[in-house]
């Protein structure tokens, strides 16, 4: 009993082992793995193998342990791209000047994240170590009943107001404060007297050249108060550090003085506002935040108001890249997309910390001096990578933004910041209940920047009424490490991750829903981090709905991701190890093969249970498929059959779990029928699964970002959505087109884009077997028809047009192709390709001099 009750645990064990074997492999070969599995995974694969010998201690037969890793479930969650509105990311409203923001329309709520507010320190620190918080009370408590989180800063400086002290006048009276009286024009209030002129008015301000040690201390003492005040506070959003210089941007600007008696010389070069900022004063002011908020999980923003960084020193740039490492956000008083002076700033923090974006002088201010439209709105976020967009500037600035570029702006409100999407998931059938389960996911962000909150992904189990049961973090999984398809560096932008995990109150045998979400620390019962995938109304991402289906029809395993092919033998230019994986590869074994065979490894362990073949004219009669987890050893056989005629064979069997197939052809034969078999008749549709009703089934994608869904249909079924140009979907028309002579056929689809006129190509490729092939690969095509089409948006509309099939001699080749070029965001459904009429001429039978005992058009696995 002992011996048993080891050796079932040491399976399961080194099922784990392999999980992650298989895993590293496919990311980057051995040595990547050995790496990983040292400092990475190790500790969480030895760890789950403890779990589940703890699981499993009790003496039960080794068959019912192994069902933790023979029953997995593949799943891919529905994609859903609405503008989503997520933490530490998004657009920004703005009070009106008196911290208030009951000028912001609802419409323009709908799309912020947070309200930000700036106050000068006199306004908050009335006397000596003596705090009025309730402006920055009510602006956040106006942020809150709207539903969002706030942001602020507190200048020192405001050169610009009419209001004299920005600075606490007891603090400028100290003896150790180096203080300056100013007399400062005010662009808001133009003077009559003096041509381009401007009214002027006295300034107290700070002298930053050398504030004195007493500005630092009472600094420091105002902004521990802050901090014990607002360090804890969930709905903070970030804090800008505004002690330094003009509105707290860095610099010197509009700091003039006169030679009027009783004033002081100004620091600021009228031309120049960088002049003569010390580097490491504007570092100590912004030290003091970094040291007190220190742990709190509250961001830190500082701003660059150099304008042109091209033309500034690098003495000036370095403490914004020292900023940056030290995890404080860049913050640009401009906008990007018009010229390369323009924000290019906030490049300096990506991937170290987040960014944001103001508008000068407000939306109406860019629409008119510098002719900002919605195409350079839309394509700004590519330039920037920033976390955070202006939405106009104070007053109905913003509301007057939203209502003309609204549409814009929700074209590129998931692009701001991250978007995470989950792709293909694969977790245990047992859903974790009472016994350790595996899950593995390839997330995929989107945005252009990281996440930069702490975050976690929790599973949960939800019952029929998508109420949590139970729940459990997911270890190693965060989701702040997710690289941005925009990551240079990173090769492979499908964040691939696995982890384990057990649910302990669920009850066993009951039926439940598997959900995902994605949290950030602030302390929320549901994911407060809306994903790109269908989601529940609590914000659950279902992955299994155990309540109303049984099984799910796992995706073909053929469509790449580790897939690799061998066999017995290959005739030239018929190579097993790509024919299968080409949409217009086939193989065929040497003519003096006698038993030939497949070895298909799908590269990962994943559960099968079908095996189709689609045949040439040598088919194999008799056949048998075995299967193994491990490549050489354990195989056992699933299907074998002795009387096999057909050209097309579907091999069904007892779903089981391998990462290896083995098909044996046993006994080969030619087939015993016509060429009539291959033509099709006119008005047929050679299209399968165009209505996309079972997801990508009979099409493959060459990238990853295409997505078959079932709820989106045109007219019955399904759809597929090309996200972005090079997108492509592709489907073989070998075995179902005319066999020889060329054709004409009518093509139709319904189609819409997402949000602008969009260009997508159809290509209509073929190859015959007296064209002209030299120096052309098998896979290639010789000729290709082409379409164009403008696909337009605003509802699902049918295009259609003639295309021809131009072959000589027998078709060796033929493929359908949509491709996406221009725009993004199109949804296709319905497709079919109709034979409109007869060929002229006289068909004849195709000859198969290239065919060896057995040929494979294609192959199959579920």
């Amino acid at each position: 009993m002992d011996i048993v009750k080891y050796q079932k645990r040491w399976y399961v064990l080194i099922e784990v082992f392999w999980f992650y074997w298989f895993e590293e492999q496919k990311r980057g070969g051995i040595a990547v793995f050995q790496q990983n599995m040292v400092l990475k995974r190790a500790g969480s694969a030895v760890m789950a193998g403890a779990i589940m010998l703890a699981a499993f201690s009790d003496c039960r037969s080794i068959k019912s342990d192994d069902e933790f890793c023979n029953q997995l479930i593949t799943v891919l969650p529905k994609r859903d791209d609405t503008p989503l509105v997520n933490p530490g990311k998004g657009w920004i409203v703005y009070c009106d000047g008196t911290w208030d923001f009951s000028k912001v329309e609802e419409k323009t709520w709908e799309f912020a994240t947070l309200g930000y507010c700036r106050f000068s320190w006199s306004a908050i620190e009335v006397a000596d170590g003596v705090y009025d918080w309730t402006k920055i009370d009510s602006a956040l408590d106006q942020c809150r009943k709207a539903g969002k989180t706030f942001a602020f800063g507190i200048m020192t400086s405001n050169p610009t107001s009419t209001v004299d002290y920005h600075t606490p006048k007891f603090i400028l009276d100290r003896e150790d404060v180096n203080s300056l009286t100013l007399l400062v024009p005010n662009s808001a209030y133009p003077d009559d007297t003096v041509p381009g002129g401007y009214k002027l008015f006295t300034k107290h301000e700070v002298n930053y050249k050398d504030p004195g040690e007493g500005f630092f201390i009472k600094l420091k003492q105002f902004v521990r108060a802050l901090r014990e005040r607002y360090g804890n506070e969930p709905d903070i959003e970030y804090i800008d550090i505004r002690s330094f210089g003009s509105w707290g941007e860095n610099t010197h600007a509009w700091l003039f003085g006169s030679d009027e008696e009783g004033y002081d010389q100004g620091i600021c070069d009228q031309s120049r506002h960088d002049q003569g900022v010390d580097p490491d004063v504007m570092k100590k002011c912004w030290q003091i935040y970094i040291d007190e908020f220190k742990g709190t999980g509250i961001q830190l923003m500082t701003a660059w108001g150099y304008g042109c960084n091209y033309c500034t020193n690098f003495t000036l740039k370095e403490p914004f890249y020292w900023a940056a490492e030290q995890g404080v956000g860049v913050r640009r008083d401009g906008f990007s997309g018009k010229n390369g002076c323009v924000s290019a700033e906030v490049l300096w923090s990506v991937n170290k910390a987040p960014s944001a974006l103001e508008m000068p002088g407000g939306y109406q201010g860019v629409r008119k001096n510098y002719n900002f439209s919605a195409e350079d709105l839309i394509e700004s976020p590519e330039y920037n990578r920033a976390s955070y967009y202006p939405i106009g500037a104070y007053g109905n600035d913003g509301n007057n933004m939203v209502k003309e570029l609204g549409e814009a702006m929700k074209a590129i409100t998931n692009r701001i910041g991250y978007y995470f999407v989950l792709g293909e998931t694969t977790v245990s059938s047992s859903l974790g209940i009472g016994k350790p389960g595996v899950i593995r996911m390839d997330w995929y962000n989107y945005g252009v920047a990281k996440l930069f909150l702490k975050s976690r992904v929790e599973l949960a189990l939800l019952d029929e009424q998508n109420n949590v049961v139970d729940r459990c973090t997911l270890e190693g999984v965060d989701p702040s490490s997710f690289v941005s398809e925009l990551d240079i560096l990173t090769e492979d932008k499908a964040n691939r991750i696995s982890s384990t995990f057990t649910f302990n109150k669920a009850e066993s045998g009951k039926d439940y829903k598997l959900a995902i979400g994605v949290f950030t620390e602030r302390g929320y019962e549901n994911p407060d981090i809306s994903i790109g995938n269908e989601r529940l109304p609590n914000n659950w991402v279902v992955l299994v709905d155990m309540t109303k289906e049984k099984e799910y029809k796992k995706k073909e395993l053929l469509s790449g991701g580790g897939t690799k092919v061998t066999a017995s033998s290959w005739q030239k230019g018929c190579v097993a190890k790509s024919a299968l994986m080409q949409v217009n590869g086939y193989w065929t074994a040497k003519a003096d093969d006698k038993q030939p065979w497949l070895l298909i490894d799908l590269g990962k362990t994943v559960p099968v249970s079908e095996v189709r073949l689609a045949f040439g004219n040598q088919i194999a009669k008799k056949i048998r498929i075995d299967v193994s987890k491990f490549k050489f050893m354990g195989f056992i056989t699933v299907f074998e059959t002795e009387s096999n005629e057909n050209s097309c064979l579907s091999c069904g069997f007892e779903t089981t779990t391998a990462r290896y197939i083995k098909i044996s052809f046993l006994e080969c034969m030619r087939q015993k029928i016509s060429c009539a078999a291959f033509v099709p008749e006119v008005g047929e549709n050679l299209i399968r699964n165009g209505d996309f009703s079972d997801g990508l089934e009979d099409w493959r994608a060459q990238s990853q970002d295409v997505v078959a869904d079932t709820d989106v249909a045109g007219e019955k079924g399904g759809s597929v959505y090309l996200p972005k140009v090079g997108s492509d979907i592709n489907q073989t028309l070998t075995s179902t087109f005319e066999l020889t002579g060329p054709g004409t056929y009518r093509l139709t689809f319904l189609a819409y884009s997402e949000y602008f006129t969009t260009t997508l190509r159809a290509l209509l490729k073929t190859k015959g077997s007296k064209d002209n092939q030299e120096g052309v690969e098998w896979w290639a095509p010789t000729k290709t028809s082409e379409l164009i089409f403008d696909i337009k948006p605003g509802g699902w509309i049918e295009y259609a047009c003639e295309i021809t099939a131009d072959y000589d001699g027998f078709v060796e080749m033929a493929a359908l192709v949509f491709k996406l070029d221009v725009g993004d965001g199109v949804w296709i459904d319905s497709v079919k390709l109709e034979k409109i009429s007869e060929i002229s001429g006289e068909r004849s039978e195709r000859a198969i001099p290239n065919e060896g005992p057995v040929a494979v058009w294609d192959c199959e696995v579920y």
